[in-house]
């Protein structure tokens, strides 16, 4: 249970030199009180002012707020909208995307509290995402996507303002593997899901191809794959456009980024950085990019000695 009452109170919405703006999408308030504990033990350890944003389906909880919690009604299955709508609600300047599946530990206010001290555009991708709120704003925001919906932002992100990997294990909204097989769908929702993964990472038929290949992909999923494929041509939704399609791109930038060990440059925090990714997402990008090498046995990258 959370720890204070909810009550009504008038939004602040002056924008401070620095202020976080913590969000997370969630189902419901009531069943999200463990991850809205985090963030407000997270926030309070950081120092600075905070509101946390918290992006739920239910219309009625929308008139719920406490402290410095605001409660925004995204009236969607789409936590891309939740999270659009979340970003032009915030009040602060940094903003910082949580995951209400991860348990998350005191360390992260010292990642979030080291990272605003570089003062950097760039973007943080931890088991957080953080970044200047203005930059989300300027790349567009997320998109109506519901599958897929952080690549496609990242991809527009990163190509703009670069990346600090500080990964402290499984990056979940960036495993395609995971993304492709790890939930349950109905036909039509699995349709939907892969048109629009198709369109977040910019997936091409060759591209698709080479994931069959590398994941030991089944029939059936290169089929709704390659459906998806279809499907995207009908959408409004566009895909931002490289050179390679966008998850290689945002996969790359951050394993670059590891390997140079930019997370150095955030010095507040001591917990060793790793990547943890699926056993099929690993093969693919060992298959399709020179800079991801096999797994170690410690289950971190890279697996050569920096």
């Amino acid at each position: 249970m959370m720890r204070r009452s909810i009550y009504a109170v008038r939004l602040d919405t002056v924008r401070y030199e620095r202020k976080l703006s913590l969000i997370a999408a969630v189902d419901s308030v009531e069943s999200s009180h463990s991850i809205i504990n985090s963030m407000m033990d997270i926030a309070e350890e950081t120092g600075y002012p905070y509101e946390i944003l918290i992006s739920t389906r239910l219309p009625d909880e929308e008139r719920y707020y406490y402290d410095e919690i605001r409660v925004i009604s995204r009236n969607t299955k789409r936590r891309s909208d939740g999270l659009a709508k979340a970003i032009k609600s915030a009040t602060g300047n940094y903003t910082f995307i949580f995951d209400p599946s991860i348990n998350y530990s005191l360390s992260y206010a010292d990642l979030i509290y080291g990272y605003i001290n570089i003062g950097t555009s760039e973007v943080l991708v931890s088991n957080v995402i953080g970044f200047q709120t203005d930059v989300a704003i300027n790349v567009g925001n997320w998109r109506p996507l519901v599958c897929g919906e952080d690549i496609d932002l990242m991809a527009r992100a990163l190509d703009s303002y670069g990346v600090i990997s500080y990964p402290l294990g499984s990056l979940t909204g960036f495993d395609i593997g995971e993304l492709i097989y790890g939930k349950k769908r109905s036909r039509i929702e699995k349709a939907i899901a892969m048109r629009d993964l198709v369109i977040a990472a910019n997936l091409k038929h060759s591209d698709i191809a080479e994931m069959m290949e590398a994941m030991d992909m089944d029939i059936a999923t290169y089929e709704w794959m390659m459906s998806g494929k279809i499907l995207s041509y009908l959408s409004r939704i566009r895909p931002y456009e490289k050179n390679v399609n966008n998850y290689v791109f945002v996969m790359d930038r951050i394993i670059e980024s590891y390997i140079s060990q930019d997370y150095r440059r955030i010095d507040t925090i001591s917990d060793t950085p790793k990547i943890t990714l699926s056993p099929r997402t690993r093969r693919y990008l060992s298959a399709v990019s020179d800079l991801w090498t096999a797994q170690d046995t410690d289950n971190k990258y890279p697996k050569e000695s920096i």
